[in-house]
């Protein structure tokens, strides 16, 4: 009945034969004390947390063991969307009106429109590492230490969403923004925002570090398909 009514919902079937099904695997050990390393109820059983489309370590992922689960996990995912945009556009000295468009069109942009699987689950943080840049472009120049840590979380958060392609393209886009922002600045703050916007990826990878060894682990067996063209190349 799920994967009939997520293929009725969303464009790509996935979200019924993988995210929902292995996040509420997930949920279920967390909820009865027990790490999600494992899934036993594949095959002859496969990583769970190393496999990452099941978001296994996402704190989010516990809302799959209630029964409308997936519709509380992709209503989350869209208010932290929403909010972090709304924030960000402020900080950018945004009229309010217009930031809250903002973060409205943001939260609901076709991508969570669209699909259901763990493709869109990065998406949500990064306007909140777009955020976080900016916290830190200005404390630089208040001379306060605030901002590096939401861009941690922002990262840590985004690599256990459950999608690494989609972390790193979000990577790669707000690397482009911090160096914008950095030589856009002052040049006496230059080297204060460089060490904290290191600092803060550091962190967030340091954070993230429980998804990451497993993700690498499985990664090294794992048959991967038609993504070996790639690294053939």
């Amino acid at each position: 009945r799920c994967h009939v009514l997520c293929g009725r919902w969303f464009i790509d079937p996935n979200v019924g034969y993988i995210t929902q099904s292995l996040g509420h695997r997930a949920a279920v050990d967390l909820v009865h004390g027990h790490l999600p390393w494992w899934n036993y109820f594949e095959g002859l059983g496969q990583p769970l947390a190393g496999e990452m489309q099941s978001a296994a370590l996402f704190p989010l992922t516990v809302l799959f063991a209630l029964p409308s689960g997936l519709v509380w996990f992709h209503v989350s995912l869209e208010v932290i969307a929403g909010v972090s945009t709304y924030f960000l556009a402020k900080r950018l000295s945004i009229p309010v009106i217009f930031a809250t468009a903002a973060g409205v069109l943001f939260a609901l942009n076709g991508t969570f429109s669209w699909l259901g699987n763990a493709v869109l689950n990065p998406v949500a943080f990064l306007p909140m590492l777009l955020l976080g840049i900016e916290m830190i472009h200005d404390a630089a120049r208040n001379r306060t230490n605030k901002g590096w840590y939401v861009t941690a979380i922002a990262v840590a958060l985004s690599l256990y969403a459950g999608f690494p392609e989609v972390a790193y393209i979000d990577g790669v886009f707000a690397g482009g923004w911090a160096i914008v922002r950095l030589f856009t600045g002052p040049r006496e703050y230059l080297l204060v925002t460089a060490r904290r916007l290191g600092l803060a990826g550091i962190v967030g990878t340091v954070l993230a570090l429980p998804i990451i060894v497993p993700f690498y682990d499985f990664y090294k067996v794992a048959f991967i398909g038609s993504h070996t063209g790639a690294l053939d190349g």
